[in-house]
């Protein structure tokens, strides 16, 4: 069972798809359509993929578990902007969000 746990690589795919999604979807969205700042949102998300996934790693601690794995994240990108934590559960080659908060690190 050891072994279907998910990768680091599985899981840096994973959190930048749903990040990037979630951005897409939420930030993106509320953007005003003057001047293209929706469009040039979402092409900035899509150009900068690796660099958000890049930043999601190097921010991610991974405690490997015999029958899973547990991830966990701290996205902070500014001191004035809240940071949020999100543990991720890698097991069966799938991932589970079972805590996202903000937090104070």
């Amino acid at each position: 069972m050891a072994a279907t746990n998910p990768t680091p690589g599985a899981y840096s795919r994973y959190a930048t798809h749903q990040l990037t999604h979630y951005a897409e979807s939420n930030i993106c969205a509320e953007a005003p359509a003057a001047f293209g700042l929706k469009e040039e949102c979402r092409s900035l998300l899509k150009s900068n993929r690796a660099e958000i996934q890049d930043f999601i790693m190097s921010n991610t601690d991974r405690r490997n578990f015999f029958f899973f794995s547990v991830y966990t994240t701290d996205l902070a990108i500014a001191s004035f902007l809240p940071t949020y934590q999100l543990q991720t559960i890698g097991l069966f080659q799938g991932f589970y969000v079972f805590n996202g908060e903000a937090v104070e690190i």
